[in-house]
């Protein structure tokens, strides 16, 4: 009897596991791009945000399923062996970009060097969560299991040319011309305010030199000056000796 009553609590409580789970959401999306490229030996990656919009559950991230890259070597860098994988509360959004240098985000991939140009990959990441009715990372809280969901967005990767293509010279011959003349213009102010400067600076040692000779001629003016003061004053004195020699 008790067998059998033990069997039908299990059911009962299996059963509204089900539907518990059944009527549980969640809103996941790759961030900020799920379609990105690369160059060959580059490492690109994907981040991820989530949305619980659920009342009164907690989601918790399990597990990241994803199919095998031909383009790359793939790195998974959301970690739920070490609790790295978020736990969203009621109503919380967790948003996490991808961060080659931290080793943060969903998942990275390193491009072969050798990879064909404009190879691509396609497929979808699989996250799986599980549902709790409390906080599963506190022990006081007697969280009881509600149920798992498994939720898949599609992504791609493509390899791009390191060479630009034949159709996009004229666009890169526009640029260069475009640059060419920016840069006639500068170098032609450059050259104007050089000229302006240099013609400033004879300008300068023009009137310096005027000035010079204008201090000079007037130097000579005063020697002059002085000169007959001189002659003028000494004259007097000989007439009077000349009319001495004369009066003897």
């Amino acid at each position: 009897m008790r067998a059998r009553f033990g069997l039908l609590a299990a059911l009962i409580l299996s059963t509204a596991v089900q539907l518990s789970a059944g009527t549980l959401a969640v809103d996941w999306t790759l961030y900020p791009l799920a379609d990105i490229d690369g160059l060959p030996g580059q490492t690109v990656g994907w981040g991820y945000q989530i949305t619980n919009p659920n009342a009164g559950v907690w989601l918790d991230v399990q597990s990241l399923g994803y199919p095998i890259f031909n383009v790359g070597a793939p790195t998974q860098l959301i970690n739920m062996s070490v609790d790295d994988a978020p736990v969203l509360g009621p109503g919380d959004v967790f948003t996490q970009g991808f961060d080659p240098v931290l080793g943060l985000g969903l998942l990275s991939l390193a491009i072969d060097p050798a990879a064909v140009v404009y190879a691509m990959d396609s497929g979808k990441f699989t996250l799986t969560f599980e549902f709790w009715d409390a906080n599963p990372l506190d022990p006081t809280s007697g969280a009881n299991f509600l149920g798992t969901l498994d939720v898949s967005e599609p992504y791609s990767v493509t390899v791009d040319n390191p060479v630009p293509e034949p159709a996009a010279w004229p666009l890169m011959a526009g640029g260069l011309l475009l640059l060419a003349a920016v840069d006639r213009r500068t170098n032609g102010r450059r050259m104007w305010r050089a000229s302006q400067a240099v013609s400033a600076l004879r300008k300068l040692s023009k009137s310096l030199r005027l000035a010079r000779c204008m201090s000079s001629t007037a130097s000579v003016s005063d020697w002059v000056w002085a000169k007959r003061s001189n002659s003028d004053s000494v004259t007097p004195g000989r007439r009077q000796l000349s009319q001495r020699g004369d009066s003897r």
